[in-house]
């Protein structure tokens, strides 16, 4: 929603997902996982969808939280979409 028809909303909670570039959700939506989700940008500008990795939460830390952002950059990077 944060790049969808929240993305002229010029502050609050989905401007903050937009200046991180990223959102991270833990015990949201079950209370047994976290999932880091970066958007994939078109050429364009458009918003096309989200890499996200999902894993339960005992695997959770800050330094897991910092490998799997670098892990979705680096192939968010590789994805050229006209």
């Amino acid at each position: 929603m944060a790049y969808g028809q929240r993305k002229n909303n010029p502050n609050g909670f989905f401007k903050n997902i937009r200046d991180k570039g990223y959102y991270v959700s833990v015990n949201e939506h079950n209370i047994s996982l976290f999932a880091i989700s970066i958007p994939v940008i078109a050429d364009n500008g458009h918003f096309v969808g989200a890499l996200t990795v999902s894993r339960p939460i005992s695997r959770f830390s800050d330094i897991r939280q910092k490998e799997l952002l670098s892990l979705l950059t680096k192939y968010v990077r590789n994805i050229h979409m006209p």
